[in-house]
């Protein structure tokens, strides 16, 4: 690790870190990444005093959850990209953004749980994937008390899965509806914290083609480099081929959506992309 860069502590699969991790990249902000596994991700939240991660520790400051992160990386670049500087515009964004983390990526990541974490292949396979070996070795031993843990933790259960189910329709038919006059984006004709958080939230239910967290600090890389990058994390999970074939069907519903085609296509066109890029 180089001390000079921002580091950002991170559980690889976690939706709201990649939030944090799309944000970095978007902002062209060089950055690196420490991935751990559930159970390690303690000992970053006990030395730091925070609840769970994204956590970035950037200019001295300890940053503890993804949309402090998003407010003060837009505010640093000085670029007014993420957050919109008319107060108006601005609300509307922050509105939507504290509708996504509430009430977006808290159900897309249980209702997800609830059909891989009978997969323990699966999920050791993507949990692990840029950890280093000592955690991978504790978690796969471990993995049944992690089970137990997310299980009763986020209620992980049939009719938690269906409750879920059901707020997730309702926020994107809010989406859909944003998106009926025919904008390119969520607020208007630019990308903000907005459009970044109803993706990356939407990741768990959407499961884009090729996508790996592990892209997240690739976003430099030429194109073969980043496809030779892939091919090896390919091997390991190519998502929607790996989950189980009911989730899958669901994912590709999805997928149909008019707010899940946005999200594909704030992935495909956006996600490796930084704003110096556009």
């Amino acid at each position: 690790m180089d001390n000079r860069l921002p580091t950002l502590l991170t559980i690889g699969p976690s939706h709201y870190c990649e939030k944090a991790r799309w944000a970095l990249d978007y902002l062209n902000i060089e950055y690196q990444e420490e991935i751990c596994t559930p159970i390690f991700n303690m000992i970053h939240n006990r030395k730091y005093k925070a609840k769970t991660l994204p956590i970035l520790l950037i200019d001295d400051l300890i940053l503890k959850d993804s949309t402090e992160i998003l407010q003060y990386l837009d505010k640093k670049t000085g670029y007014g990209t993420l957050y919109p500087i008319d107060g108006d515009e601005k609300k509307q964004v922050e509105e939507l953004e504290d509708l996504f983390d509430k009430d977006l990526g808290t159900h897309t990541r249980r209702w997800a749980y609830f059909y891989i974490l009978e997969r323990e292949d699966l999920m050791i396979d993507i949990f692990c994937l840029g950890a280093n070996p000592l955690e991978e070795a504790i978690f796969q031993t471990f993995f049944p008390i992690v089970k137990y843990m997310f299980k009763a933790s986020m209620r992980i259960n049939v009719q938690g899965a269906e409750r879920s189910r059901s707020k997730i329709e309702q926020v994107f038919e809010k989406v859909e509806n944003l998106l009926s006059d025919g904008r390119k984006y969520l607020t208007g004709d630019k990308i903000t914290a907005a459009d970044i958080t109803f993706s990356s939230l939407a990741l768990p239910i959407i499961l884009p083609n090729g996508y790996s967290f592990r892209q997240g600090d690739k976003a430099n890389l030429s194109d073969d480099d980043l496809n030779r990058e892939m091919e090896v994390v390919e091997e390991k999970i190519y998502w929607i081929d790996r989950v189980p074939t009911i989730m899958a069907d669901e994912v590709r519903a999805f997928r149909e959506t008019k707010a899940g085609k946005f999200a594909l296509e704030m992935y495909k066109n956006h996600r490796h992309q930084s704003i110096l890029k556009n």
